[in-house]
């Protein structure tokens, strides 16, 4: 808890909804979005596109949020960095993880054969990125409409009450 607080999260929870924040619909139609693009490119070309959106959202995030503080005339401290920098490394080590394994899998002898085992982890990777990808999103519009950008205000207040109604879990 206390190298939590170091970064600027006040507990687990606030660090697991600020970094993570899914639920289980979105986790499905991520899912059935990922087997889509998989299906349809083979991993290869989409995942590359992917990344470099990570990248892009990831940069997107970070100017407009240093905006957004600017324009709020608040500090920027290192609490508002250190969460940042353990958000991204908090995204980088999923990656990693799931590239990992997938070389673990790859070299066990799998009677399903490497390509399903590729495949499969090739969809699981895409999954994970969009699902960041769509976080790094949201993160964006929250700090545009901070910044009081009218139609990222609706865009994500229109997300919001979405995401509340379809990821609410009762119990």
């Amino acid at each position: 808890m206390y190298l939590l607080k170091i970064f600027g999260f006040s507990s687990l929870q606030d660090f697991a909804t600020s970094t993570l924040a899914v639920g289980k619909l979105q986790v499905l139609l991520l899912s059935l979005f990922a087997t889509l693009c998989n299906e349809l490119t083979h991993g290869a070309t989409f995942l590359f596109v992917l990344m470099l959106a990570l990248v892009a959202g990831t940069f997107a995030e970070w100017v407009t949020g240093i905006r957004l503080a600017r324009f709020c005339k608040k500090d920027i401290d290192s609490a508002k960095a250190g969460r940042m920098i353990l958000k991204l490394l908090t995204y980088l080590f999923t990656l990693v993880f799931v590239l990992l394994l997938q070389a673990a899998f790859m070299r066990l002898p799998v009677q399903l054969g490497a390509d399903v085992v590729k495949h499969t982890f090739d969809w699981l990777l895409i999954l994970t990125s969009l699902m960041i990808c769509f976080h790094l999103f949201v993160s964006i519009l929250e700090n545009l409409a901070g910044l009081g950008n009218r139609f990222a205000t609706k865009l994500h207040t229109w997300i919001c009450k979405r995401a509340d109604s379809l990821f609410t879990t009762n119990g």
